[in-house]
C-alpha cells in the first residue's frame, strides 16, 4: 500500500481527476504521493474500490465520478445539491414531498413511497430515504457518483446509480483540521473541525463537529424576513480499533439537527392567455389591490416554509483475514425525522376559512432501518477471484401528511351547516415496515494478463406491508395533529365525490418482489496504460404504495444497461482520459406525477411501460505545465419514454377533462441533452514556502424539464455558470486563506418547478442562490 493512494471510484467518466475543481489540482496531488509511486511529470498511480477491493482506476470497467473531501472543503461545497450541479448528468433538486436524485436521466419522482433509484451510502451504510441526503456532506474523505445499475455490490434498488461516500477515519497520530468560512452577501457561515487522538498504536479516534448556515437570499416581502435561514449542526464520532494484524474495527456514530425556513417563489400571474382567465390564488391576488410581483427577482410572498431535520446513525464495521480469504460485517442502525412544511401558492392572499396561505402541504416522516451485511474476499493475486456475501435491512416508516387544500370553496360540497368559507384538509397516515434479504457474488477471471472477464449476480427479495388511512377535515391555518378535526362520514363522501381520494388501506397491504439480477464485464489492454471494456448489467428496484390521497400501487421496475468505454493514460501520465458509451432500456420505470382533480392537486403513481437512457461521456485531465492543469467532464445524454401511452398531461393540457398524454418519445425529466463542467489549476510560487492558487471553474447545462409531463411551463432553461476560488498559502497547506466566488455571472436559476392548485399557468419553484463571495480560513495541525 505504500506509495498508493485510495481514492475509491467506478467509472472512467472523470477518473477520479476530471470533476472540475471538484478534483484537488494536480499540481496538489503530486505533493500528496510519495516520489516512489509518482513518474517523472506524472500524477502519481491510482487506486480505487470500485468492485469493495483495492484495483488500479485503469483497471476498473466502471463509471464514476470522484471528489475528494479535500476539494468538497476548499470550494465550500455543503450539500449534494450544490454538488450535483457541476457534475454531467447529475441533478438533485428539492421538492415538498422528497428530494429528487437523478443519475443519467433517471430517479424516483415526487412520492414518499419510492425507493430511491439513486441510492445514498455511507461507508458501505445504505440510507434508503432521499431526506436523508440532507445531511450527507461532512467530514468527508471522498464522494463516488457511480452511473448506472450498482446491483451486485450496492444493493436491489440501486437501478440508476449510487452515491458512495466515505467519511475520514481517526489516524494513529494525533493532528486535526478546521476552517471557517463567511459569506456577507447572504449571510452563509460554517465552522468544521475534526480532531484525531491516537490513544494508542492500536486505538485511535476522530472527533469532529461542523455548524453552518444562512441568513438567505431571498426577501420574503410577507413576513419581512430573508429566507433561506437554515440553523445547523452535525457531530460525529469514530473509533478505529486494531487489535492485531489481522483484524480492525470501526465504529462511528452520527448525530444531527437542521432548523431551516425555506423559500419559493411565486411566477406567471397572470398566466399566459393560453391557460384563461386568472382563476383561483391568481385571480385573487390580482382583484386584492396589492402591487403584484410574479418575476423570479429573488422576492416571495408567502407565510414562510420550514425544514426541520434530526438523525441518529450507528455504524460497526469489522474486517478480519482468515488466512487467504477476508470476512467483513457492516452492521448499522439509522432513525430520522423530518417536517416539510411548504406554502405551495406563495402569492399573499389568504385561503379559504381565513389561513394564511392557499395550499398547504405539512408531511413529517419518522422512519428507522437497521441492516446487517457479510461478506467473504478472496485474495486479488491470481487467476480467479471471487466475493460473497449476504445482505438483510429492516426498514419501519410512519408518513404523516396534511394538505390544506384552501385555494377554493369546497367546504360548500360538504353539505351543511359548513360553508364555502369552511377550511378543507386531507390527512393520509401510513406505516409501512419492509424486509428486505440479499446474497450476492463476483467472480473474476483473467485467463491473460491483458485479458480480465468480470461475473456478478444478486438475488433480492422484498416484502412490504402497509397500513394506510385518508381522512377530510377541518385544517387549521397549518393543518397537523390537533388543529385538523375530521368531517362526519357523510360530510366526507360528499367531498371524496369532488376531489377525488381513497378511504381506508390499500386493497393489497402486503407486497413481495423478488429478482436476480446478472451482470457481465470484459476488459482488455490494448497498450500499457489504455484498457477497453463492454459491460452488461441488470437492474431492479421493488414495487410498492404511494403515499398520497389515492391508493396507487406501483410494480417493480427493471433495467439491462449496456456499457464501453476507453480508459487512457498518455505522454508519460501527463494526460488522462475517458470515454464512456451507455445505453440504460427501463421497464415498468416508476414515474410520480401531479395532476388537477376540480382544482385540487392530486399525486399519482404509475409505471412507465418502456425508456431509454443513452449518452456518452468524456472526460480529460492534462497537467500542461507544472503550475497547471486543465479538467474537462461533458456528457450528453439522451433520455426518453419509448412507451408511455398513459401519461399525465401538461398544466395547459390538464385544463380538459378526463386529459390523458402520450408521453412515448418524450423527453424525461431532469435529463439536459448536454451538461459537464470544464476548469483549470494554476498554483504560482510568490515565494519558496507561499503558493497562489487560482482555480475557475464554468459549469453548464442545456435546457431541461423539471417534472415528468414534458411541460414547457415546468421547464429550466439552459445556463453556464462561473466559479472562482483565489486561494493563497504555504506548499503543504498547513494553512490558507481564500476567496471563493460562486454564479459570477449572477444566473438565475430554480432546482425544481411545479403548479399552483386552482390557478392554471401559475407556478411556484426554488430559487438557487445568486453571486455570493465567501471568505474562508483553514488549517491543519
Amino acid at each position: 500500500m505504500s506509495g498508493r493512494r485510495i481514492v475509491s471510484t467506478s467509472q472512467a467518466a472523470i477518473w477520479a481527476l476530471a470533476s472540475g475543481i471538484l478534483c484537488t489540482p494536480i499540481a496538489t496531488r503530486a505533493q500528496e504521493t510519495p516520489a516512489s509511486a509518482e513518474p517523472e511529470g506524472g500524477v502519481g498511480e491510482i487506486i480505487v474500490t470500485a468492485q469493495r477491493r483495492e484495483q488500479r482506476l485503469q483497471d476498473v470497467p466502471v463509471a464514476v465520478s470522484v471528489i475528494s473531501g479535500a476539494s468538497l472543503a476548499s470550494t465550500n461545497i455543503t450539500g449534494l445539491q450544490d454538488l450535483s450541479v457541476r457534475l454531467p448528468n447529475v441533478r438533485i433538486a428539492t421538492s415538498p414531498g422528497s428530494s429528487l436524485l437523478n443519475i443519467r436521466g433517471v430517479g424516483s419522482g415526487i412520492n414518499s413511497g419510492f425507493e430511491q433509484s439513486v441510492g445514498t451510502f455511507i461507508d458501505g451504510v445504505y440510507r434508503g430515504r432521499s431526506r436523508a441526503t440532507a445531511a450527507a456532506l461532512f467530514d468527508v474523505e471522498r464522494i463516488e457518483v457511480l452511473k448506472g445499475p450498482q446491483t451486485t455490490f450496492f444493493g436491489n434498488n440501486v437501478i440508476a446509480g449510487a452515491l458512495n461516500i466515505t467519511t475520514r477515519k481517526p489516524k494513529f497520530e494525533s493532528g486535526g483540521t478546521g476552517s471557517l468560512v463567511y459569506s456577507p452577501s447572504d449571510g452563509e457561515y460554517g465552522a468544521e473541525l475534526g480532531v484525531d487522538v491516537a490513544v494508542s498504536d492500536k486505538l485511535a479516534l476522530r472527533f469532529a463537529g461542523k455548524a453552518f448556515g444562512m441568513n438567505g437570499y431571498v426577501r420574503n416581502e410577507s413576513i419581512g424576513k430573508d429566507e433561506p435561514h437554515n440553523r445547523d449542526a452535525v457531530g460525529r464520532v469514530s473509533l478505529a480499533w486494531e487489535p492485531t494484524d489481522t483484524w480492525r474495527t470501526d465504529l462511528r456514530v452520527d448525530l444531527g439537527r437542521m432548523r431551516d425556513r425555506t423559500t419559493v417563489e411565486g411566477i406567471h400571474c397572470p398566466a399566459d392567455p393560453a391557460y384563461g382567465a386568472p382563476r383561483g390564488t391568481c385571480a385573487r391576488y390580482l382583484a386584492s389591490g396589492q402591487p403584484v410581483d410574479d418575476s423570479f427577482d429573488y422576492h416571495s410572498n408567502n407565510f414562510g416554509s420550514r425544514f426541520s431535520y434530526d438523525y441518529q446513525e450507528v455504524a460497526l464495521t469489522n474486517s478480519v483475514d482468515l488466512g487467504a480469504l477476508t470476512l467483513s460485517s457492516i452492521s448499522s442502525y439509522f432513525h430520522h425525522k423530518n417536517q416539510t412544511l411548504s406554502d405551495a401558492a406563495p402569492f399573499p392572499v389568504p385561503g379559504f376559512g381565513g389561513g394564511a396561505s392557499a395550499t398547504v402541504v405539512n408531511y413529517r416522516e419518522d422512519f428507522s432501518q437497521y441492516s446487517q451485511e457479510l461478506r467473504l474476499t478472496s485474495p486479488q493475486s491470481g487467476l480467479v477471484q471471487y466475493m460473497f456475501g449476504a445482505y438483510y435491512a429492516h426498514e419501519r416508516l410512519d408518513a404523516n401528511q396534511y394538505i390544506g387544500a384552501y385555494q377554493g370553496p369546497f367546504g360548500q360540497f360538504a353539505g351543511a351547516p359548513y360553508t364555502a368559507a369552511t377550511p378543507v384538509a386531507q390527512h393520509v397516515t401510513a406505516l409501512q415496515r419492509t424486509n428486505n434479504w440479499s446474497v450476492f457474488g463476483s467472480l473474476t477471471v483473467r485467463p491473460v494478463d491483458q485479458l480480465s472477464i468480470d461475473l456478478g449476480l444478486r438475488y433480492s427479495h422484498v416484502r412490504k406491508t402497509i397500513n394506510r388511512s385518508f381522512q377530510y377535515g377541518i385544517g387549521d391555518s397549518i393543518p397537523e395533529d390537533g388543529a385538523f378535526t375530521p368531517f362526519p362520514q357523510a360530510a366526507q363522501n360528499a367531498l371524496q365525490a369532488v376531489l377525488g381520494g381513497n378511504f381506508g388501506n390499500f386493497g393489497n397491504p402486503r407486497k413481495i418482489d423478488d429478482k436476480l439480477m446478472p451482470s457481465a464485464k470484459i476488459s482488455y489492454k490494448i497498450a500499457p496504460g489504455a484498457m477497453i471494456y463492454a459491460s452488461y448489467s441488470s437492474g431492479f428496484k421493488a414495487g410498492g404504495y404511494g403515499i398520497s390521497p389515492v391508493t396507487d400501487i406501483f410494480d417493480p421496475e427493471t433495467v439491462n444497461a449496456y456499457e464501453a468505454g476507453l480508459k487512457a493514460s498518455m505522454l508519460n501520465n501527463r494526460l488522462f482520459t475517458s470515454l464512456i458509451f451507455f445505453r440504460s432500456d427501463y421497464k415498468n420505470l416508476q414515474e410520480a406525477t401531479q395532476t388537477i382533480v376540480a382544482g385540487n392537486i392530486v399525486t399519482r403513481v404509475s409505471n412507465a411501460a418502456r425508456s431509454r437512457s443513452q449518452g456518452i461521456e468524456w472526460a480529460v485531465d492534462a497537467k500542461l505545465s507544472n503550475s497547471l492543469a486543465l479538467h474537462a467532464d461533458v456528457a450528453y445524454l439522451d433520455a426518453k419514454y419509448r412507451n408511455y401511452t398513459n401519461g399525465s398531461c401538461t398544466v395547459l393540457g390538464s385544463l380538459t377533462p378526463g386529459c390523458i398524454q402520450d408521453m412515448s418519445g418524450k423527453a424525461r425529466g431532469f435529463s439536459p441533452k448536454l451538461s459537464g463542467s470544464v476548469s483549470l489549476n494554476y498554483n504560482l510560487a510568490l515565494r519558496d514556502d507561499l503558493d497562489l492558487r487560482i482555480d475557475p471553474v464554468v459549469y453548464f447545462s442545456s435546457r431541461y424539464f423539471q417534472s415528468a409531463t414534458a411541460d414547457p411551463l415546468l421547464e429550466q432553461s439552459g445556463y453556464a455558470k462561473v466559479d472562482l476560488r483565489v486561494g493563497i498559502g504555504p506548499e503543504d497547506r498547513k494553512w490558507e486563506f481564500a476567496v471563493i466566488g460562486k454564479n459570477l455571472t449572477d444566473r438565475k436559476t430554480a432546482s425544481f418547478r411545479n403548479q399552483f392548485a386552482g390557478a392554471p399557468g401559475s407556478v411556484w419553484l426554488t430559487p438557487e442562490r445568486p453571486r455570493s463571495i465567501a471568505f474562508q480560513a483553514s488549517a491543519k495541525f
